[in-house]
């Protein structure tokens, strides 16, 4: 390397291996599962509003002594799996991709779903060969938004801390107030939890009129979590998924 600093004059060494096609898989593909080799953990799709099909890949590479036949065990029927090539001879490298297909989605809503890669012929499922499968299935936003509800929340997070040391079950109470112009519909209250309860006293709230969530948690010490949320899913198309975070 010729430059004008001091010295002018650099030389630069390299050692390796060239090769035709790369052998280590280490950096591109860093989960192995058996003596298969995959670049991701976590299937996940993107949000999903407009109920269109999405497609992600799992890029797999084959490291057996003997052909492999990719497949992902206990997908949801609204999921379609294509693997590419069918089958992989050692050392080769494929793909499976998955179609998302919303419109068979039953519910709005967050979810994280367990799947298995297959290892070999007649695999069982369990925690070495577990991914998490995750989508967000949103409303469509309307043609016309400058008629519409708008969500507010007199608060957006909530700690229990203090009062679950006295207590065994604590409720509290979160505001929703509809400020637009349009009716307001909760279409999905979601929590994540078996400690975590939630009671909606009205699914449609007028412009300018409010309701109220209740938010209870049990003090349950096989149960226990430091942060956890409760999802809310709305016609409101600035707030359609919105979360409220909750501490114990």
């Amino acid at each position: 390397i010729y430059s004008n600093a001091d010295p002018s004059l650099v030389y630069l060494y390299f050692t390796g291996e060239v090769v035709q096609e790369i052998t280590d898989f280490s950096r591109t593909h860093p989960y192995k599962i058996g003596d298969i080799l995959v670049d991701k953990k976590q299937l996940v799709f993107p949000e999903n509003r407009n109920g269109e099909k999405q497609v992600i890949v799992l890029n797999i590479v084959n490291q057996k002594k003997n052909s492999y036949r990719p497949m992902l065990m206990h997908l949801p029927s609204y999921i379609e799996m294509n693997a590419e090539p069918d089958i992989l001879q050692k050392g080769e490298k494929g793909l499976i991709t998955l179609t998302l297909n919303p419109e068979a989605v039953r519910e709005y809503g967050h979810y994280n779903k367990p799947v298995y890669l297959s290892r070999f012929s007649g695999d069982k499922v369990g925690p070495d060969n577990e991914f998490s499968l995750q989508y967000t299935l949103l409303p469509k936003l309307p043609l016309n938004t400058s008629v519409s509800p708008q969500l507010r929340f007199s608060v957006t997070e909530l700690d229990f801390s203090a009062d679950l040391q006295k207590k065994s079950k604590v409720s509290k109470t979160i505001q929703l107030t509809n400020q637009g112009n349009a009716e307001l519909k909760i279409l999905k209250v979601q929590v994540f939890h078996p400690s975590v309860k939630v009671q909606l006293n009205k699914t449609s709230i007028q412009p300018g009129q409010r309701g109220k969530l209740k938010i209870t948690i049990e003090n349950d010490v096989n149960n226990l979590f430091k942060k956890e949320k409760v999802l809310l899913i709305t016609n409101d198309p600035i707030h359609s998924k919105e979360e409220i975070t909750i501490k114990q």
